[in-house]
């Protein structure tokens, strides 16, 4: 941080005087003026500014007797980086993603759990603050899938593929037996972006699963595979 330290020496009858400093900033930093607090023992900052390109930064602002040390007032011009405050929003396309207020400098967001493989091409939008304005950025989050499901290869239990888009669990061991079949070695992942799982009919379930099916919410009762939700007598009910 660069400063610059004065000492002003004031007249007795000044009674409200007025600190004023004059100089050129990098529009990058901010530039305070501070004065010594001699009761507190400490640095108190009066007024502040960005610094402003290709002209003079000005800053002023009133003296009390609080500020007097003696007939001195010990006066502090520092520039620094701007602090970085104000909030960023996230977007993909039209779908908001989040909105978050920085703090210490950074700014973080969670992301869905349950993310679509693929790309997913994001724009942050920075709000701006009084001493910085306002900014846009773009990037890219990429959500790998597992493997592709080959007909050749030898898969155990708890292995994963991707089949036709979609991600599958190997239940058992499993060769040259294509996924999607609901009585085969492979569950079908699928879930909402909130992370609820979809029902699918090559998915197990058991005694408290949560699922979403036709756009309601149900709760497994017992063990169940291939038995769409919806039968009052069923092993999945309305939660």
């Amino acid at each position: 941080m660069v400063s610059q330290r004065y000492d002003v020496k004031l007249g007795a009858t000044a009674e409200t005087p007025i600190l004023r400093w004059e100089g050129t900033a990098d529009p990058r930093r901010v530039v305070a003026l501070r004065v010594w607090d001699p009761a507190g023992q400490k640095w108190v900052v009066l007024t502040s500014s960005r610094g402003q390109a290709g002209q003079s930064t000005v800053l002023t602002a009133p003296l009390t007797p609080v500020h007097r040390d003696g007939g001195t007032v010990h006066v502090l011009v520092t520039a620094g980086t701007a602090p970085v405050s104000g909030t960023v929003e996230l977007r993909e396309g039209t779908t908001m993603r989040g909105s978050a207020t920085f703090s210490g400098g950074t700014a973080t967001f969670t992301l869905p759990v349950g993310l679509a493989g693929g790309a997913h091409p994001l724009t942050a939008s920075y709000s701006g603050s009084e001493h910085l304005d306002p900014a846009q950025a773009t990037g890219t989050v990429t959500v790998k899938l597992p493997p592709a499901w080959s007909a050749t290869e030898v898969y155990h239990r708890g292995d994963r593929v991707s089949f036709q888009g979609r991600i599958f669990l190997a239940y058992w061991y499993a060769e040259n037996q294509k996924p999607a079949d609901p009585s085969g070695p492979w569950q079908e992942l699928a879930m909402t972006e909130q992370g609820v799982t979809f029902w699918t009919a090559s998915r197990i379930f058991n005694s408290g699963d949560v699922v979403t099916y036709g756009g309601k919410i149900f709760r497994a009762r017992w063990y169940s595979r291939n038995q769409a939700p919806g039968d009052p007598n069923g092993p999945v009910e309305t939660d």
